[in-house]
């Protein structure tokens, strides 16, 4: 049979799928309202996009210029907006018909389904006497439990109201004997397990617990878009790893942790998968879509009411007409809008119709193929009845409209040779949704059946291999893919339970108790900077610099120093001091990091050979400091011989170097110490630092370093490295 695009007929009409959904009070939320129509019209989706894949609608393949049969992946719903979860609940419907769907947004983390059963279960464990918690868990995967059976266990002839849904179980439990009592007594002695283990763990420990006992995570997995959701639970572990690591302990304080990020809107995005074109229904709004195309385009909640609450608020502003309010009667306490009011009112739903018509033409225009526009209404055959008697659509059908799909209706009407309406009640809905259930259950009782034919020795065999497998690179597993070289030279020099060195900020002293470091004559020095320069409020403090704030300023200083300058000036004391009070009265730094570096160790380096050399490099243009490089080597070479690995295989390794200059036959290579340590040490403890700097450089500068060099302060003199 040759295929021809759409279905069996050729047919490419576009759809209109209204749920005809049963009148409701008037005194029912508004809310409510909404995500009834939504949950009716997201199954009516998923059952239409089964059919599409039953009759194997074929569309054109752009990349071979053949006809093929539609997958999910070329089916999108645009939806205006995703506000109050409604991409989560086409997901989920979608998801019940066995259909993969992934939303464009990036909604909050913890209001995906995977993430809520959790955090359900944790706060469970932590407070039994939580009802809607418990019932989460209860209706979960977890609990097994259906909604007659959740009401079986509610249910009480005394009608004790204030006992907890926790204790209903327990009750449940111990006074029947059936198959739903069996349920609650593990899923009690599971809680109950929990609690205790939650006491003596750590949180990562409890919630990789709760993922063995109830098997959720694998159960996640082989849902559709299982490897996303394996993602999620996966990173609800690195979040408990990173709470505990701020020194935070306490299942109670975790969940407080994780409510104030949903509170204050800090949640991140869901985990993203590594597979973005996975074969799956997409969703996203209008607005994304815009400049995009696709095979089938959904364009539904087109019976979502279009939000006009910004017009009942008591003052209005508008750019041409400024402001408006309602009229307030003092004597009775009570408002009415005015006519300027109603006017602006007016005005301004023309204008938020015009912009939502707009926005509604990018979407239906967005279909390669086949546009399915679905939306949920009550009333459909009046309100057919009555647009069916115009021959145009009126200004007040447009200015007037709730919705989209009041305003589509008006205009379909007269175009139902281009359109196919086709009306679901909400009993056609539940006759397709049991279907869809009649055939899942059939297909696992297929695989049940297929899983019990096989031989059992050979799955056995398989499980065995599977479980003997040696992965050819499991040492790289769990090495770093990112490490800087003070955590290598930590890694692999220092012995075990001793301190790293400090590097520059230990290349200053605290003055108070080190006057080594600071002259009498630096004093005067000193004195005379700040009784010249002025000062600013609050810039200065007498509290103590930390090391690190030492370390920076004295590192700034030997970055901003003009080496050349400072090495030909006859009077090196007073080049120092007049350098400082430049950077000062700069704003550069302020006077106590300056008080916190002391010159007599700095003249001695600038009037030393290397000194000499540093300004002389500095005079050709050829002298750097403070170059920080980002460069990839070898499992091998980060962590030694014995490791295995494949040539593509890098560690990217990072780190700063506080100076080189390139002489004519190399580059000489300065790091700065300050350690109290004679040459024979301060080899040993930073050759392999060193050794990383001078293999860096040469790879990137395709230069040979002909020497290393430690500048150690404590002896005022260097110390070579041998290469």
């Amino acid at each position: 049979t040759k295929a021809v695009p759409g279905d069996e007929k050729g047919n490419l009409k576009s759809e209109f799928l209204i749920v005809d959904r049963a009148a409701v009070d008037d005194d029912t939320d508004e809310e409510l309202v909404e995500m009834d129509k939504i949950r009716l019209e997201a199954s009516a989706i998923a059952g239409r996009i089964n059919r599409l894949m039953e009759d194997k609608v074929c569309i054109m393949d752009e990349a071979t210029g053949s006809l093929r049969p539609a997958e999910y992946r070329d089916i999108v719903i645009l939806l205006r907006s995703m506000s109050g979860g409604l991409d989560d609940t086409i997901i989920n419907a979608l998801a019940d018909h066995g259909i993969p769907a992934v939303s464009g947004s990036s909604g909050s983390y913890f209001e995906a389904t995977e993430i809520r059963v959790v955090m359900s279960l944790l706060s469970v464990v932590d407070n039994r006497e939580q009802d809607i918690p418990m019932a989460a868990v209860l209706l979960s995967p977890v609990g097994g439990v259906d909604e007659d059976e959740l009401v079986r266990i509610r249910y009480d002839e005394e009608d004790i109201k204030d006992i907890s849904l926790y204790r209903r179980c327990r009750l449940y439990a111990e006074e029947n004997d059936d198959a739903l009592s069996d349920k609650l007594s593990k899923l009690l002695d599971m809680i109950a397990h929990l609690r205790e283990y939650s006491k003596r763990e750590s949180i990562s420990s409890l919630i990789r617990e709760c993922y063995s006992l109830t098997g959720y995570r694998a159960y996640a997995t082989a849902m559709p878009l299982g490897e996303k959701r394996a993602a999620n639970l996966d990173m609800l572990l690195v979040k408990a790893r990173d709470f505990e690591k701020n020194g935070r302990q306490g299942l109670f304080e975790f969940l407080r942790y994780v409510d104030k990020l949903k509170t204050y809107e800090m949640s991140e995005a869901e985990a993203k998968t590594a597979d973005p074109d996975a074969n799956a229904v997409r969703i996203m709004t209008m607005h994304k879509s815009k400049g995009l195309e696709f095979p089938i385009v959904f364009v539904s909640a087109l019976g979502k009411n279009f939000n006009k609450k910004s017009f009942q608020s008591n003052v209005l502003v508008d750019s041409d007409f400024f402001l408006t309010g309602k009229l307030m009667y003092e004597k009775g306490r009570f408002t009415r809008d005015s006519l300027f009011r109603n006017a602006i009112v007016k005005l301004m739903t023309e204008q938020m119709i015009a912009e939502e018509l707009r926005v509604l033409y990018v979407a239906m225009t967005r279909a390669q193929e086949k546009l399915i526009l679905t939306g949920c209404e009550s009333d459909i055959p009046k309100l057919l009845e009555k647009y069916g008697d115009r021959d145009v659509l009126l200004f007040t059908d447009r200015v007037n409209a709730k919705s989209f799909l009041l305003l589509l209706l008006a205009a379909s009407v007269r175009g139902l040779k281009y359109t196919d309406i086709k009306l679901l009640s909400p009993q056609d809905i539940e006759l397709t949704e049991k279907k869809s259930s009649a055939e899942k259950g059939s297909r696992l009782a297929g695989l049940e059946t297929e899983a019990l034919a096989l031989d059992k020795s050979a799955f056995y065999d398989r499980i065995v291999k599977a479980h003997e497998f040696e992965y050819k690179y499991s040492e790289l597993v769990g090495l770093k893919s990112k490490l800087s070289i003070t955590e290598i030279k930590k890694m692999r020099e220092l012995p075990q339970g001793q301190e790293e060195e400090t590097g520059l900020a230990s290349f200053v002293y605290d003055l108070a108790e080190d006057s080594a470091f600071m002259t009498g004559e630096d004093e005067a020095a000193y004195e005379g900077v700040a009784s010249e320069a002025p000062s600013k409020a609050g810039e200065l403090t007498e509290r103590k610099l930390t090391p690190s704030e030492r370390g920076t300023a004295l590192h700034k200083l030997l970055e901003l120093i003009d080496n050349k300058e400072a090495v030909a000036a006859p009077d090196k004391q007073l080049y120092v001091r007049e350098f400082k009070k430049k950077l000062l009265e700069s704003g550069t730094m302020k006077q106590e990091e300056l008080d916190a570096v002391g010159s007599t160790h700095i003249i001695k380096f600038l009037e030393s050979e290397l000194g000499a050399r540093m300004a002389k490099a500095d005079e050709a243009g050829k002298l750097f400091k403070e170059r920080q490089f980002y460069i990839g080597f070898s499992p091998e070479e980060v962590y030694g011989t014995g490791i295995e690995s494949d040539e593509s295989d890098m560690i990217m390794v990072q780190g700063i170097a506080d100076a080189y200059f390139i002489e004519d036959d190399g580059i000489v290579l300065v790091d700065y110490k300050t350690d109290s340590a004679d040459e024979e040490e301060l080899r040993k403890r930073h050759s392999t630092q060193l050794e990383f700097y001078a293999k860096s450089l040469e790879r990137l500068l395709k230069l040979k370093v002909k020497e290393k060099l430690i500048w150690s302060v404590h002896m005022d003199r260097q110390v070579d490295i041998e290469s």
